[in-house]
């Protein structure tokens, strides 16, 4: 490949990642804008296998951690809260 096709490509790269920062910019609303109802459950997550403690503040850092290793970065939280009694006896490995 020649060094005038590599720039080229480079510059087709460059332009469709550009365009594409742009779309996600506009299309995603900002935390501040979503008119939302209280049994408006769209932005909801349920997660599984979350190690288990007792420590809220603990679990809460797990979760964060969990959350900002899928998304790439950190997650805004407006609430979380566990679904279920706490069982020393779970795994926190994947199935």
């Amino acid at each position: 490949m020649t060094k005038s096709a590599v720039t080229e490509r480079m510059e087709h790269i460059t332009a469709v990642c550009s365009q594409l920062a742009e779309d996600v910019t506009t299309l995603t609303p900002s935390a501040g804008t979503l008119p939302r109802s209280p049994s408006d459950r769209s932005l909801n997550i349920v997660m599984f296998c979350v190690a288990e403690d007792r420590t809220a503040t603990v679990w809460r850092h797990k979760v964060d951690s969990a959350l900002r290793f899928v998304a790439g970065h950190d997650v805004d939280v407006v609430d979380m809260f566990r679904i279920g009694r706490y069982s020393s006896q779970r795994s926190d490995r994947l199935l």
